[in-house]
């Protein structure tokens, strides 16, 4: 073993097999190099998706039927990095279709709902606004507002979600406001209601009384 050890062929074999280590982490290190780079791009084409269907939404235009037509036009005026993107992706990866521009719709509204809720759990007060009312397809709902005084004094006032009620008496309405101030603020915060409907009008129903 110890003659083996020192022969040329021992010896060249050991040489080898470091400069092909060398070599393997050498191309690992690149590969994960260009991975990286490929992240890095395809975040920013998501990110380029994202603010059309933000840019849309904005403007009230419809999102579902003008957003394939829109990035259409921006990969036209040599977005590259976009085009690459969607050309790189699978077939069944469908980017500007239906399906996808509405859960790109959502994801912005879950990031616009969450830089709300930040910004009025650091109030130190805050009031709450709501209003009942029935859409088209009679189903019955309460609009929720907030208002607090933002760090610069200012007062700010905000929309932040549409409820939908099971009935629109006072103590539906004020369980409906109870659990989404503690689902959305995470706490019960000294706040008023004033409502004039008449349902809720009645003599110990109303929901000043039961906020009070």
């Amino acid at each position: 073993m110890k003659i083996h050890a020192k022969s040329d062929i021992h010896l060249l074999s050991c040489e080898a097999e470091m400069a092909a280590a060398t070599a393997l982490q050498e191309v690992i290190q690149q590969l994960q190099q260009i991975n990286d780079e490929e992240k890095l791009k395809n975040r920013m084409a998501i990110k380029a998706l994202i603010r059309c269907t933000h840019f849309l939404a904005r403007r009230h235009i419809p999102h579902t039927t003008n957003f394939d037509e829109l990035i259409d036009l921006i990969v036209s005026c040599g977005a590259e990095d976009l085009k690459g993107f969607l050309e790189r992706a699978r077939l069944n990866a469908t980017y500007t279709s239906k399906v996808a521009v509405v859960e790109f719709v959502e994801a912005v509204g879950l990031w616009a709902e969450e830089c709300l809720l930040k910004r009025l759990r650091q109030a130190s007060h805050f009031s709450i606004m709501a209003d009942e009312c029935t859409d088209v397809t009679t189903t019955e709902e309460l609009s929720i507002f907030f208002r607090w005084v933002n760090m610069d004094g200012q007062p700010v006032e905000h929309f932040l979600d549409i409820v939908p009620l099971k009935a629109t008496d006072a103590k539906t309405i004020y369980s409906a406001l109870v659990e989404f101030m503690k689902d959305k603020t995470y706490r019960l915060a000294s706040w008023w209601v004033w409502d004039s409907m008449e349902q809720l009008l009645s003599l110990g129903n109303t929901m000043v009384c039961r906020v009070s």
